[in-house]
């Protein structure tokens, strides 16, 4: 997994506070490509798939051909595709054919962390917040889908994490709460300050400036959230086995909760 220069004690901080994902390009830019091709085509009536092409080749040489990239790439594609043609777009299969087509073309990233660390998000993402969200109804509206992205984001990360590293962050769910956002927004607004420097560095300097005040942002909160001495555990590391087979226990107990609500519901 390839990650930016930091210093040793912001590694370690964000490492304890759950963080260290923020800041690997995802699908927050690839979304606004695809918004900015939207956007072209119905105000200037131009064709939205070529604009989004060379958006997308305009954005991948920035990334370092991050695995999250390729990933959240191909499904926005298969969403556009599905927006604009068939008015219907369904997420898990965009999920599997986007990792069958990454592996097929590069078998070697199936072993990659960021590969592993993407899927296993996104999966958790898609496959367990409608479920997560079922429980938290009596929170306001605007506070019910981070929560429950987050947390079932962080639900399948947790087994790769041991995997990878031998820590687990319990203090990761609040602290990607109130990080998320502004590392979103640094990191696209990092991306449109590069766009802009291509027209004029004036116009980027503004951006860029924003930018970076967001990233600082979120580098004090991770050794804010780091602080306590309960942020996070060691835990024996995984093998790739028992990564797998708590992954797929993981999987079982959701479609299990799944078909006993829904069985109740019917009832």
């Amino acid at each position: 997994m390839r990650t930016a220069a930091i210093s040793e004690s912001d590694e370690r901080a964000f490492a304890r506070s759950g963080l260290a994902h923020l800041f690997v390009p995802s699908g927050s830019q690839v979304t606004l490509l695809m918004g900015l091709a939207w956007l072209g085509n119905r105000v200037f009536n131009l064709p939205p798939f070529p604009i989004l092409i060379l958006l997308l080749g305009f954005y991948l040489p920035l990334t370092r051909g991050e695995p999250s990239i390729y990933r959240a790439v191909l499904m926005g594609i298969y969403a556009f595709a599905g927006w604009r043609w068939w008015r219907d777009v369904d997420w898990q299969t965009a999920l599997w054919l986007s990792s069958a087509v990454l592996v097929a073309i590069a078998p070697e990233m199936l072993h990659d962390a960021g590969f592993q660390l993407s899927y296993a998000a996104t999966f958790g993402l898609i496959y367990a917040s409608p479920l997560i969200l079922r429980f938290l109804h009596w929170l306001p509206n605007w506070l019910q889908f981070p929560i429950a992205a987050t947390l079932s984001a962080q639900i399948f990360l947790t087994p790769v994490l041991a995997h990878y590293f031998g820590r687990i962050s319990l203090i990761a769910p609040v602290a990607n709460f109130f990080a998320v956002i502004p590392a979103s927004f640094a990191l696209t607004l990092g991306f449109i300050s590069a766009l802009l420097s291509t027209i004029s560095p004036s116009l980027a300097m503004p951006v860029s400036f924003v930018a970076g005040e967001l990233a600082k942002l979120v580098v004090l909160m991770a050794h804010w959230f780091a602080a306590p001495s309960w942020a996070s555990i060691y835990v024996r590391r995984l093998s790739g086995w028992e990564t797998l087979l708590a992954l797929a226990l993981l999987t079982a107990l959701v479609a299990w909760i799944k078909r006993a609500e829904g069985s109740e519901t019917k009832a």
